[in-house]
């Protein structure tokens, strides 16, 4: 929806009409451009209570959009596609615009590391994405929802442990390299193989890469556990699982209910997808 059609969406609000409110929902989702920054700039202004209630109902909309959407993923069949159009979702949730955007960027970072001439491996992406990026974690506002937005990540430089790796991973995926996520409690890391050799990457911390052998030794009388959760892989089920649990909790610090209860309802919809058999 063009951001001129905004006005017209103002006269229907008071229409009672079930039809007519699903329907400025569903436009409202569509909208070019941050909605409050739309809002402010009406003349004449709106006043706070209209301003609420279109807020309101665009937030109900992307809600309706995203529950209806978001088993689209589950039936993929590559690793890497489940875990982008997943995180794809959640970022037009988000206000990402429409889901193309999140392949958009992962792909001109892919290509801007092709340019740069030399070798291709993981090392070489961690230093261009951590230390000649910039890309890091979000030390200040780490339970702000957007750290969970792949988009937002992306264009802000800052994310979660988690999508941080998600990130690098997919990049990675773009350029043929084989890094995979490593679902540590509290901590998420990626990791690849340099030389035949394990390392975790860290991605909140630079892209600092770690010695698993080392890693097992600090673990002490845990380490049987810590190899065991090293061996296993992280799913996109998994990874996305744990994202969007991440989201509960943030919307639940922040006080916005629906859409914490929205995050619980899409996890038990991948649960239960997986514990049918069908999550491969």
């Amino acid at each position: 929806m063009n951001r001129s059609d905004l006005p017209h969406i103002l006269r229907l609000l008071d229409d009672p009409s079930p039809v007519v409110q699903e329907s400025l929902q569903r436009a409202l989702t569509t909208l070019e451009g941050p909605l409050p920054e739309l809002l402010e700039a009406l003349a004449p202004p709106i006043g706070l209570v209209q301003r609420e209630q279109v807020l309101a109902l665009q937030a109900e909309g992307r809600r309706m959009q995203l529950r209806a959407a978001w088993s689209g993923w589950f039936r993929l069949e590559n690793e890497h596609a489940r875990l982008e159009q997943a995180l794809a979702l959640l970022s037009v949730f988000q206000g990402a615009g429409d889901t193309l955007r999140t392949a958009e960027l992962l792909e001109d970072l892919a290509e801007q590391f092709r340019k740069r001439g030399g070798a291709v491996d993981a090392p070489g992406l961690a230093r261009f994405l951590f230390a000649e990026l910039g890309f890091s974690g979000n030390q200040i506002s780490y339970y702000d929802p957007k750290n969970s937005s792949l988009v937002h990540v992306i264009e802000s430089r800052r994310g979660l442990p988690i999508t941080l790796a998600c990130l690098y991973m997919l990049v990675g995926s773009r350029l043929g390299l084989e890094i995979e996520g490593c679902n540590w409690p509290r901590h998420f890391y990626a990791c690849t193989r340099i030389g035949g050799k394990l390392m975790l990457v860290d991605c909140f911390n630079e892209g600092q890469f770690l010695d698993v052998e080392a890693f097992l030794k600090m673990q002490g009388p845990s380490r049987l556990a810590a190899e065991a959760i090293i061996a296993q892989r992280a799913a996109a089920f998994s990874i996305i699982t744990r994202i969007v649990g991440n989201l509960a909790h943030s919307y639940r610090q922040i006080e916005h209910t629906d859409d914490a209860n929205l995050m619980v309802e899409l996890i038990k919809m991948t649960e239960d997808f997986q514990a049918a058999g069908k999550g491969g």
